[in-house]
Formats: C-alpha cells, sequence, structure tokens
C-alpha cells in the first residue's frame, strides 16, 4: 500500500521519506505564532499539508487509465483561514486530477490566516504543488497516492 510520503530537495537531488519520516518531519514544524499586536504575519498551513489530500482521493477513474502527474495550484485564502478559490496553476495533464485537486484542497486546507501590520486577518494565497502517482515504493505499478512537493512550501514567520 502506498502512503503519502514527503519529497525534500536535497544536494544529492530528490530524497523521498516513508511516511513514519514524513509525519515526524511535519510534526517538527512550529506553528504559526500569534501575533502581538500591530504585527504582521504571513499566511501559514495549520498542521500538516499532507495530510489535506490522502491515497483515497485519487480518482477510479484517474487509476484505471493510469493518470499521475504534478499539480501546481494557488489556493485563494479568506481571513478566516479557509480556501475560497482554486486555481490550476501548472497541469497535471489530466483534467480529472486537477479538478480533483482544488475539490480536495479547497475543503480540506486550513490556515492561519495573514495579518495586516494592525494585525487584522487580510486574504492572502497559497502556492504549492504535490504529484499523483500510481508508482509504490518499489518502482511498480501500485496502490495510488499523492507525494507532495514539499520544497514549495513557504515558510511560516
Amino acid at each position: 500500500m502506498i502512503r503519502p510520503a514527503l519529497l525534500l530537495a536535497g544536494a544529492a537531488g530528490l530524497i523521498q521519506l516513508p511516511c513514519a519520516a514524513a509525519a515526524q518531519d511535519a510534526a517538527a514544524v512550529k506553528p504559526a505564532r500569534p501575533a502581538a499586536k500591530g504585527a504582521s504575519r504571513r499566511l501559514a498551513p495549520q498542521g500538516s499539508p499532507q495530510s489535506w489530500v490522502v491515497e483515497d482521493d485519487y480518482p477510479a477513474l484517474a487509476v484505471r487509465e493510469h493518470e499521475e502527474g504534478v499539480v501546481g495550484f494557488r489556493l485563494d485564502v479568506g481571513p478566516d483561514g479557509r480556501a475560497v478559490a482554486c486555481t490550476v496553476v501548472s497541469s497535471s495533464g489530466y483534467s480529472l486530477l486537477d479538478e480533483s485537486a482544488c475539490s480536495v484542497l479547497q475543503r480540506r486546507a486550513r490556515f492561519y490566516p495573514a495579518l495586516d501590520a494592525g494585525g487584522k486577518p487580510v486574504p492572502a494565497p497559497f502556492t504549492s504543488r504535490f504529484r499523483w502517482t500510481l508508482s509504490d515504493d518499489t518502482g511498480g505499478r501500485g496502490n495510488p497516492g499523492p507525494v507532495w512537493l514539499a520544497s514549495s512550501f513557504p515558510a511560516a514567520d
């Protein structure tokens, strides 16, 4: 069974961490600190973005058709920390995968909202990408799963 894995860009190229290591890495990410009155803050994901899209989200038709690809997306996040719109900024090459990505992300993605200089929550964009893949860890065809390309996550302030 494939579980979402974290891909990290390093000097040796892309390194794939197994899901347990990815979970430990995600747990090490500190949540955004509440901003002091009058301080601004960038948008930051609540928890781990790797939990937003999971293996069961892979569209059955895309699995049958062996469709894979990297979806680049932009979420427009409202002052309440919820995604109000999703735009595919780079297509996987398959409309079903692109549409499924945006559908799932709009339902599940949650953020600590960006704050303006007065400490008021404001809308902000979040841009990232992940790979829909059918390949298992051995390189063969296996169960589907999303693989996040973590090098595109913004750093929290």
